[in-house]
């Protein structure tokens, strides 16, 4: 019935030839447009951001960074890295 009547309402604004009116008005803001290369390294950075280490379960930890998995298994006879992540992550200037 709801939807009956959405259409009845659509139908006749579009018959009387209603004018249609933006939802919003755009944004007005004094922040600078990025470019695409710009927009990218911020995505890149987020994702790649670090983040503290924690434990899963018993002996396996998150290693890795905010957006990228790593995860690192300990045993008395050695450590796992498992998905050891990109060649930037983890180091000073990433």
């Amino acid at each position: 019935m709801v939807l009956c009547s959405l259409l009845f309402l659509v139908g006749s604004a579009l018959e009387t030839g209603a004018q249609s009116t933006p939802l919003a008005a755009p944004l007005k803001t004094n922040a600078p447009v990025l470019s695409e290369n710009q927009v990218i390294k911020k995505m890149w950075d987020a994702w790649n951001a670090p983040i503290k280490p924690f434990r899963i379960m018993g002996n396996v930890y998150y290693v890795g960074t905010a957006g990228i998995s790593s995860f690192l298994i300990t045993t008395p006879q050695g450590h796992v890295l498992i998905d050891t992540g990109f060649e930037a992550t983890g180091s000073p200037d990433s």
